[in-house]
């Protein structure tokens, strides 16, 4: 109860301080190593087309479990949420951690994901999307920039 309470407030803040002051805070990031990956692509769209400054990303979040990077957490410019399922290039997470993550965030039908899980897949989260139900599996969640 904790967790999704406390992470209810943490991805709140996230999207006031950060969606709304986004243009001007520096690229600085953090230096973890999940969060090297997603560095370059801040301000870049997501989904790639149509190429649009609301659907910018202006901050990440990381998670990880276990040594793994498995995905990433986007908001965009608008305030919307996307998952980046594991990186476009590079070494793929556990398919069974990155079955873990779609599930928590509500993308629970893995048999529809089976050929692309965990290959850089950008899904859309809905609005009743809670941090909270990733980090009860365990899963480390970083805040990038």
């Amino acid at each position: 109860m904790f967790h999704q309470a406390a992470s209810g407030i943490v991805l709140a803040l996230l999207l006031g301080v950060y969606g709304a002051q986004a243009a001007t805070r520096p690229a600085s990031s953090n230096t973890a190593p999940a969060c090297h990956y997603i560095d370059p692509w801040r301000g870049t769209n997501v989904p790639i087309s149509p190429a649009t400054s609301s659907s910018d990303i202006v901050h990440a979040l990381a998670i990880t479990k276990a040594g793994n990077d498995v995905g990433w957490l986007v908001v965009r410019r608008d305030g919307k949420l996307w998952y980046l399922d594991g990186p476009v290039r590079g070494p793929l997470p556990p398919m069974q951690l990155s079955a873990e993550v779609l599930r928590a965030i509500g993308h629970g039908s893995v048999a529809m994901h089976t050929q692309s899980i965990g290959r850089g897949r950008m899904i859309p989260i809905g609005e009743h999307f809670d941090i909270g139900h990733i980090i009860a599996q365990g899963f480390l969640v970083t805040s990038c920039y």
